[in-house]
């Protein structure tokens, strides 16, 4: 849960982290075209479960890229870490997001399936 703080002049978040993760959150459920003046906001993780010669590696720089582009991050930093699981229709892809704010880890673990 994100706490605004307004004042006169603006409105204040005052978590990095919860805002961080919103966003992530927000750009990892939308898909490329969905934001009208923004075609490119999003991502399309299915390219990489329907084809499967895409490496971890390669599913790992798109995704640093994506939050590298669209995620205000405050200073903070991240990495990413990504594992392909076998399916029984299609693969699973499991990408988790470790977050560093304020000298502390915190971690997302997201599910692409």
């Amino acid at each position: 849960m994100i706490d605004f703080c307004s004042t006169e002049d603006e409105v204040q978040l005052t978590d990095d982290l919860d805002l961080i993760i919103q966003q992530i959150d927000m750009l990892f459920s939308t898909t490329p075209m969905d934001v009208i003046g923004c075609p490119t906001y999003g991502c399309a993780f299915e390219k990489f479960i329907w084809d499967l010669s895409y490496p971890s590696a390669e599913i790992k720089k798109y995704t640093e890229g994506l939050i590298n582009d669209n995620v205000e991050l405050f200073g903070n930093t991240f990495d990413v870490n990504v594992s392909i699981l076998q399916g029984e229709a299609n693969d699973i892809i499991l990408i988790e997001i470790n977050l560093y704010v304020e000298g502390h880890q915190y971690q997302k673990i997201y599910k692409v399936e």
